[in-house]
């Protein structure tokens, strides 16, 4: 959760203007289902609803904010289904995370529920 919005790359998305580059600003928001699909010999999947809102509506409303729950950008990467989850995914959500090698009453991290 490091990062402040959920990004990923959508060539239908309206980016937004030089003064918020690389965030997307659509007319109105847009509703989004994502598949996530976890490691290992049987991978199980989940699915997870989004929304992306207006980013340079969503910071000119809340000057002071720099996390906001529909605040969503570009992915500067080649894998077109790659996301970077950030901390809007916690929002409204039950989330734990899990350390690599360290022993949970569920299992061994890494690992992230919801």
């Amino acid at each position: 959760s490091g990062t402040n919005g959920t990004f990923f790359n959508d060539g239908d998305l309206k980016p937004c203007d030089i003064n918020f580059s690389g965030f997307f600003c659509p007319a109105s928001a847009q509703a989004f289902t994502a598949t996530l699909t976890g490691a290992g010999a049987a991978p199980a999947t989940t699915s997870v609803t989004f929304t992306v809102g207006n980013a340079q509506t969503l910071a000119t409303a809340n000057p002071t904010f720099t996390v906001l729950p529909t605040l969503a950008g570009t992915y500067s990467t080649t894998f077109l289904e790659t996301f970077d989850w950030g901390l809007p995914l916690f929002f409204g959500r039950r989330v734990a995370t899990a350390i690599e090698g360290q022993t949970t009453a569920v299992s061994t991290g890494p690992y992230v529920a919801f």
